[in-house]
């Protein structure tokens, strides 16, 4: 599969425009199109990471709504002004197409932008191909471009599955991990939010329970461990669960530095200077969102993905006394009392008022395992 560009594209005809339409897809080129200055510099703005180059009339609306003729530059200008601003984040390549001779000849503030030479006539297939190859060539340059089509597949998920916008945190990873800096495990929050987004999905289509809220016990769900469900099928490949659990696990550690920390896994990285640590956790931060990604979009029915697993009969509630034989009370949230053998009070170390869920038991009034 070629390498797909994703371009910013301004001009006041451009839902008309078949021919550069089609030629663009031929090419493995993804216009996202504005025919107006004030919805495109608004894009623009906001999403301006996730364009690999600019293609603009040489005169088009300046408003939302305008209609008739356009003769003034100025919402060309207006956009020239904000990939100027904008070019000390990411610098654009950008292109003038156009079927204006007026545009094509003598232009002063094109001339001043030193942009006479990138102007292209949108009525000659022959420069509409010409642009192209040249639009993906300069593009083909920036370390973010790069990135994009050397790690594709992990970026596919943010094409509909998870927001496009999102896909800047896996940018930011990348940007680290091949940078001459050794940053790499600053970028362990980025990881975090990138497996809670992928969560939220998760969720809002069911594969995942939405009632559970800790990522860890997502971790433990995944794997058919939460022993608050009944599961009727793999929720996922056990392979990827494990590989999740694995992740979160030395991510969560890595966004933190304390003693109390079980794996310490930053005291760790900056003793031992090797890149195999955060080389395994790249790779598998890349084949979850690969996994990912073709697994939510095969599995976008709710209803089938309740079918993997069913909540079993708790009762919410509360600790309300811990007897002198080591036993407890628990209290219900409708207020019917139930006991708690020693045996549960010992392993989860129950307290007054601790909140909890409880498996009632076959006996009446009888609880037979607690989930905190």
């Amino acid at each position: 599969m070629e390498n797909v560009y994703r371009v910013f594209w301004v001009d006041d005809e451009c839902e008309h425009l078949f021919n550069i339409r089609q030629k663009a897809i031929d090419a493995n080129i993804e216009l996202v199109a504005f025919t107006n200055s004030e919805a495109a510099i608004r894009n623009l703005e906001q999403h301006f990471m996730h364009y690999d180059a600019v293609i603009l009339d040489g005169i088009f609306y300046q408003k939302i709504g305008e209609q008739g003729d356009v003769t003034s530059q100025v919402g060309l200008m207006k956009v020239v002004e904000t990939l100027d601003r904008i070019s000390v984040k990411k610098k654009l390549p950008w292109y003038i197409l156009t079927g204006q001779d007026k545009i094509k000849q003598d232009n002063d503030f094109l001339d001043s932008k030193n942009k006479l030479g990138d102007i292209y006539d949108k009525l000659d297939d022959r420069q509409i191909l010409a642009l192209f190859d040249r639009l993906k060539e300069d593009a083909a340059q920036h370390i973010d471009t790069q990135l994009k089509h050397r790690y594709e597949a992990a970026f596919q998920i943010f094409n509909g599955t998870l927001r496009l916008e999102d896909s800047v945190h896996l940018l930011q990873i990348l940007r680290s991990y091949h940078s001459n800096k050794t940053v790499f495990f600053n970028e362990f929050n980025a990881i975090r939010t990138i497996l809670e987004l992928l969560v939220d999905k998760l969720k809002n289509l069911r594969i995942v329970c939405p009632s559970i809220r800790e990522l860890n016990k997502v971790g433990l769900f995944l794997n058919k461990r939460h022993r608050a469900y009944e599961y009727h099928y793999d929720i996922i490949h056990p392979l990827i669960g494990e590989l999740f659990v694995q992740t979160l696990r030395i991510t969560q550690d890595g966004s933190h530095y304390n003693e109390n920390l079980q794996l310490r896994v930053l005291e760790y990285a900056s003793n031992y200077k090797s890149n195999y640590l955060s080389t395994s956790i790249l790779n598998n931060l890349l084949e979850l969102l690969s996994y990912f990604g073709k697994f939510l979009f095969e599995n976008q029915i709710v209803e089938h993905n309740e079918r993997r697993w069913t909540k079993k009969n708790l009762v919410e509630g509360f600790i309300s006394i811990l007897h002198e034989t080591g036993r407890a009370t628990f209290v219900s949230n409708e207020k019917i009392e139930y006991h708690v053998p020693y045996g549960l009070v010992r392993k989860y170390q129950l307290q007054v008022a601790d909140q909890v869920s409880a498996l009632l038991g076959d006996q009446d009034n009888k609880i037979k395992e607690i989930f905190k």
